[in-house]
């Protein structure tokens, strides 16, 4: 089994406390709790406060004492009772399969953390048996989401609502691939995390396809990025892979992006997950086997994007971008670096070594993809080497790229000076590697 570095450690780690679970309690038991009268009354109690709009705090505090009354659901046990709300819950919203309903559901559970476990397994075991139900639920989903891309920062708090039409509208503005690898979507998260009112992660464990055919309604990348965290991708190795197995295609034939956030997202959230805490004085030991772990999983991340129908393209642009991030590492200490672990710029190294073992032979284009950020063409230019070099492809001429620095003086201020500075950003800090460019320029 893959597994990410912290999944694992998790793993290994977490001490034997069983959460609480639907599946722990007799299914005979839950038939015999639906088929009660004060079931029925449980549920019309639900489908009234909701229609009279009362407020759920008040509201849950008032159901959850009707529950336990020796008449009602008293003579059963804590988590029996807690199961109960739960299902009846379902059940009301089988009989308002409503996006209404769900905010209303979901604003009783906000306010428990017994209905806020048992309700998503309820939805997602009724949904696992029953078509009807699972469709039905879908169509209510779609409606959350919808509104909810609609209207950015909905369940923020009230100073903070505005915070998500900001961003949003920053994004429909200025939209980047890069933005998406570097990530750092953590202050939002207080912002828009919230805004599908969980939704989104319950249909994460019944279908992953419609999850990401949900995720693609938003039109920025703040919410897609927390609902892929929720969803699990970001601490369970087979939950990224899955979903980078249906997401939508991102790039063309000539790696051009066509603007769909998930699958960038998902790389940015596969390169954060090379945490393997080497520490700051790691014995040779510990070095060999991280660095033998980081190979591996390297290698897994790249056989995942492979399957892709676009597969290269997706390769050329995050290759690029893997480039860019090593190029400081790697030019800053003496060759041959990035050697192991240890060494800074070993994690990009890999990703991208792994990429080019995937890559078919004689694929890969020198050339930089129509929309490609002002950063890409030297990083570009360096990939297409270290791909010559594992001869999957030609080595790219240097004729071109010298002929960049044949400018004068003159035309430093102007156009050709400023493609030449925003080519160089990456290499701002490799001063070795520039200073030999243009010496030989």
């Amino acid at each position: 089994m893959v597994e990410w570095p912290q999944e694992r450690r998790r793993r290994l780690s977490n001490p034997a406390l069983a959460p609480q679970c639907l599946a722990d309690i007799p299914t005979d038991l839950l038939r015999e709790v639906e088929g009660c009268n004060s079931f029925e009354a449980l549920v019309h109690a639900i489908v009234d406060a909701f229609n009279e709009k009362a407020d759920p705090q008040e509201k849950l505090t008032n159901l959850s004492t009707n529950i336990d009354q020796p008449d009602a659901f008293g003579d059963y046990d804590e988590n029996v009772r807690q199961v109960v709300l739960a299902l009846a819950c379902v059940k009301a919203l089988r009989k308002m399969p409503t996006r209404e309903m769900w905010e209303y559901l979901w604003s009783l559970a906000w306010h428990s953390a017994p209905l806020g476990t048992f309700l998503p397994q309820v939805v997602i075991a009724a949904a696992t048996t029953e078509a009807a139900f699972r469709d039905q639920f879908f169509v209510v989903a779609c409606s959350v989401v919808e509104v909810a891309a609609k209207n950015p920062g909905r369940r923020a708090i009230q100073r903070d609502k505005e915070v998500g039409g900001n961003l949003r509208e920053h994004w429909q503005k200025h939209p980047q691939l890069a933005a998406l690898w570097r990530g750092g979507f953590e202050h939002s998260f207080h912002t828009v995390s919230q805004d599908d009112d969980h939704i989104l992660s319950i249909v994460a464990e019944i279908d992953t396809t419609e999850f990401v055919r949900l995720l693609a309604l938003y039109d920025y990348p703040d919410p897609v990025a927390h609902a892929l965290m929720w969803c699990g991708a970001s601490w369970r190795f087979e939950r990224w892979k899955a979903v980078v197995s249906v997401a939508p295609a991102a790039f063309s034939e000539q790696a051009e992006w066509n603007g769909s956030l998930i699958l960038p997202l998902l790389l940015g959230i596969a390169r954060d997950q090379f945490q393997f805490g080497l520490g700051r004085e790691p014995a040779p030991s510990q070095v060999s086997e991280v660095t033998d772990g980081i190979k591996r999983l390297a290698a897994e991340v790249a056989k995942t994007i492979a399957p892709r129908a676009d597969a290269v393209g997706c390769m050329t642009r995050w290759g690029n971008w893997l480039v860019r991030t090593a190029i400081t590492a790697v030019s800053a200490n003496p060759l041959p670096h990035p050697t192991d672990a240890a060494s800074q710029g070993f994690i990009e190294d890999a990703l991208f070594d792994a990429l080019i073992v995937e890559m078919p032979a004689d694929i890969w284009s020198p050339e930089p993809a129509p929309d490609a950020e002002t950063w890409e063409p030297w990083c570009q230019f360096v990939a297409c080497g270290l791909i010559a070099l594992a001869e999957k492809a030609s080595m790219p001429s240097s004729a071109k790229f010298l002929e960049q620095w044949c400018i004068s003086p003159d035309e430093w201020p102007g156009k050709p000076g400023q493609n030449l500075r925003f080519h160089a950003a990456p290499l701002s800090y490799a001063r070795k590697w520039c200073t030999g460019a243009l010496q030989l320029a």
